[in-house]
C-alpha cells in the first residue's frame, strides 16, 4: 500500500509540472499553438454582403427563373429593413417579379436588387439578364426559281419572329456544279441545270426551307459597261460633240444645240426591266423646264449603226448637280441615246432582225418580249419576225391614266454593268428604235426634280 501511495504521489507530482509549463501565473490566459492576434491587428467589422443566386443569367424570350437574395457578414446590432427593392435597367427586356425574373423582349438588361440597413447604408447587387428570342421558322419568300447561268443571287428568305435574336441563315445546294455557294453566303448559277437549295437558322438549324432552283442559259445580260461610241455617260455636251467629231459619226461644222419639247423619253420602269419587263411609263422629263435642264439634240449621222444608217440620232442630256448642291443649268450630263430607223427608207422588220443579229453577235442574246396582240392584229408582221420571237414572252402594258397602249410591237432588252442598257424595239408599223442608255436615268431626274422642288425662290419687288 505504501508503494502505491508513493506512486501516486510522483504522478501528481509531474501532472501538475506540465500544466504548470501552459499556465501563465501572471494572467492565466490559455495560450493557443499559435499566438492570438492582438486587438491592433483586428480590422473593422465588415458591413456585410448582399449575394443573388446568379451574376448573369440567359433566358429565352417569355421565360422565368426564381431568385433569391441573401445577406451576410453584417456587423453587431445592424439589422436589414423587411423590403427588398428590385429594379431593371430596360423593363422591356426583362422584369423581377413576385419571386421571378421574367424575360419578355430580346436584348440585355440589369436587375438590381437593394436593401436599406438600419445603420442607413444601402447593400447591392446586380444579375445581367440577357434574353434570347430563338428563330421560329424560315422560308422562302417566293417558290421555285429561275435564274440564268452565270448570275449571283440570294432567295428572299423570311425569318420568324421578326425580333428573332439572331437572323442569320446559311444557305446549301443538292448540286454545287449547278448552283455553288459563294464566300460571302450568296449563291452562284454555275451551270444549266436544276438544283435544290436549302435555307437554314443559323441560330437554330432544325428549322429550314428549301426551294428549288432551275438554271437557264444567259440572256438578256452584259458583262460590260455599254455605251454609244465609247463616250462615258453623263459626259458633257460639249464633250459628247467633240468625241462623236472625231470618230466622224456627225460632221465637223454641227454645233451643240438643244432642241426643247413636252414630250416624254420612254425607258424602263426600273433596272429590273431588263431582266423581266414589267411596265413602262413616260419620265417626267419636261423639256421646256430649263432649270431641269432635261434637253435634247437631234442629230444626222454620217456612219450606220449595226449596219443600217439611222434616219436620226437623238441626245438626251440632264442638266447636273454643281458643288453647292444644286441644280446648274450649265452643266450637262449624257444619260441616253437613241435612233430611229424610218421603214420608209428600208424595210422595217429587216432593220429590226438584222439590228438584232448583229448585236447579239456583240454582247449576247437579248431578251424577248412581243404583245399578245401582235400576231392576231399584224399577222404579217409577226410571220416577218416569227422566227426571232420563238421564245419570246408576251406582254400588253397601259400607259399610266392613259388608253395608249405600248404593247402592240417587239421588244429586245439587254443589260450591262452600272446601270446600263440597250432597248431594239419595233412597232406595228415597222419603225425600229434602238436605245442606248442609264436605266436609272428617272432617278437620276427625280433627284433634279426634288433638289428644284425644295429652292426658295426669291420673287423681284415689284413696288406695288
Amino acid at each position: 500500500m505504501a508503494g502505491t501511495r508513493h506512486m501516486a504521489r510522483a504522478l501528481c507530482v509531474l501532472l501538475l509540472a506540465a500544466l504548470f509549463t501552459l499556465i501563465s501565473p501572471a494572467d492565466g490566459v490559455v495560450y493557443a499553438e499559435e499566438p492570438a492576434v492582438s486587438p491592433a491587428d483586428v480590422s473593422d467589422p465588415a458591413s456585410g454582403i448582399l449575394s443573388l443566386d446568379y451574376t448573369e443569367l440567359t433566358l429565352s424570350k417569355g421565360k422565368a427563373r426564381k431568385i433569391s437574395a441573401y445577406v451576410s457578414g453584417l456587423p453587431e446590432g445592424v439589422k436589414t429593413e423587411r423590403n427588398y427593392e428590385w429594379t431593371s435597367s430596360d423593363p422591356d427586356v426583362a422584369v423581377y417579379l413576385r419571386g421571378d425574373i421574367k424575360a419578355l423582349s430580346g436584348g440585355q438588361a440589369d436587375i438590381t436588387c437593394s436593401v436599406s440597413l438600419s445603420d442607413g447604408s444601402v447593400l447591392s447587387a446586380v444579375c445581367r439578364v440577357t434574353v434570347h428570342v430563338p428563330v421560329a421558322s424560315v422560308k422562302f419568300v417566293s417558290g421555285d426559281l429561275s435564274v440564268m447561268e452565270g448570275d449571283s443571287f440570294v432567295p428572299d428568305v423570311q425569318v420568324l419572329p421578326e425580333d428573332a435574336s439572331n437572323p442569320a441563315v446559311v444557305f446549301s445546294s443538292s448540286d454545287e456544279q449547278v448552283v455553288a455557294l459563294q464566300e460571302d453566303g450568296s449563291l452562284f448559277a454555275a451551270a444549266i441545270g436544276r438544283a435544290v437549295i436549302t435555307v437554314r437558322s443559323a441560330d437554330n438549324p432544325e428549322k429550314r426551307a428549301q426551294t428549288k432552283v432551275t438554271v437557264t442559259r444567259r440572256i438578256g445580260k452584259c458583262d460590260r459597261v455599254l455605251t454609244f461610241q465609247g463616250i462615258p455617260w453623263e459626259s458633257s455636251n460639249e464633250t459628247c460633240f467633240s468625241m462623236l467629231k472625231e470618230s466622224g459619226f456627225i460632221s465637223e461644222n454641227v454645233q451643240p444645240h438643244s432642241s426643247f419639247s413636252t414630250s416624254g423619253w420612254h425607258w424602263p420602269e426600273n433596272d429590273l426591266f431588263f431582266s423581266q419587263i414589267s411596265t413602262w411609263r413616260t419620265l417626267p422629263v419636261v423639256f421646256s423646264d430649263r432649270r431641269i435642264g432635261a434637253e435634247r439634240s437631234t442629230l444626222n449621222p454620217l456612219k450606220t449603226v449595226g449596219g443600217y444608217l439611222p434616219q436620226t440620232s437623238t441626245l438626251v442630256y440632264l442638266n447636273g448637280i454643281g458643288a453647292d448642291g444644286k441644280v446648274d443649268p450649265e452643266i450637262t450630263r449624257l444619260i441616253g441615246v437613241y435612233f430611229s430607223f424610218d421603214n420608209r427608207h428600208e424595210k422595217g422588220t429587216e432593220v429590226f432582225t438584222g439590228l438584232l443579229e448583229r448585236l447579239e453577235k456583240e454582247y449576247g442574246e437579248f431578251t424577248r418580249y412581243a404583245s399578245r396582240y401582235l400576231a392576231r392584229y399584224y399577222p404579217d408582221l409577226y410571220a416577218s419576225v416569227s422566227a426571232q420571237l420563238a421564245e419570246a414572252q408576251e406582254y400588253d402594258i397601259q400607259l399610266p391614266g392613259s388608253s395608249q397602249y405600248l404593247g402592240e410591237g417587239v421588244v429586245c432588252t439587254m443589260y450591262g454593268r452600272n446601270n446600263t442598257g440597250i432597248m431594239l424595239s419595233m412597232d406595228t408599223s415597222g419603225t425600229v428604235t434602238l436605245f442606248y442608255g442609264r436605266t436609272d436615268a428617272e432617278t437620276m431626274i427625280r433627284d433634279v426634280a426634288d433638289i428644284l422642288d425644295n429652292e426658295t425662290v426669291e420673287l423681284e419687288d415689284a413696288g406695288v
